[in-house]
């Protein structure tokens, strides 16, 4: 099967901490759908570009893929944007309607998260759960739950990271 897919950069604008890597090969979003038989080419359906709002607060540079529910909606997150520039995590519905879930760095000294560098995983009720790389109560990252209904932010950390194991950790580093 001979297949090709097109792919686009959408949202990036270069922020000091974005690395390389990261930027040049997972800032990269696509969808390609199959369009016949087994020799046909493959093509791309654009669903959402970031970065269409002011301030980008749609979200801006999704570095992680994207999970779909058994409704065809897809959710994910971006690094950067949202209402306060920590990012957002959101879903697109099949109508191509894209809706931020939460806009991180809403608490002061951005307790609840900032830059969420991976995508999310959805539970049986709906949650979403992930991990941000910056902010939470010490400054270097939380764990997340962003809970339904979508149309209601809702947010719980319950967890932090630390660069070095403390005798009260749970789960040391």
């Amino acid at each position: 099967m001979n297949m090709t897919i097109e792919r686009r950069k959408i949202g990036a604008r270069g922020r000091p901490r974005a690395r390389g890597l990261r930027r040049g090969l997972l800032g990269l979003a696509c969808l390609a759908a199959a369009t016949g038989a087994a020799s046909a080419q493959m093509t791309e359906v654009v669903l959402h570009n970031f970065c269409s709002l002011a301030n980008c607060a749609d979200g801006e540079t999704p570095y992680a893929g994207v999970i779909r529910d058994s409704d065809g909606n897809l959710y994910g997150t971006t690094v950067y944007g949202g209402a306060n520039g920590g990012g957002v995590v959101y879903r697109v519905d099949t109508s191509r309607h894209e809706t931020v879930l939460y806009s991180f760095c809403s608490l002061a000294n951005c307790a609840d998260g900032e830059e969420p560098c991976a995508g999310v995983i959805r539970d049986s009720e709906g949650n979403l759960y992930g991990a941000t790389e910056y902010g939470g109560a010490n400054g270097f990252g939380a764990v997340y739950k962003v809970a339904p209904p979508a149309t209601r932010r809702c947010y719980t950390a319950f967890a932090r990271w630390r660069t070095a194991p403390m005798a009260s950790d749970p789960w040391p580093v």
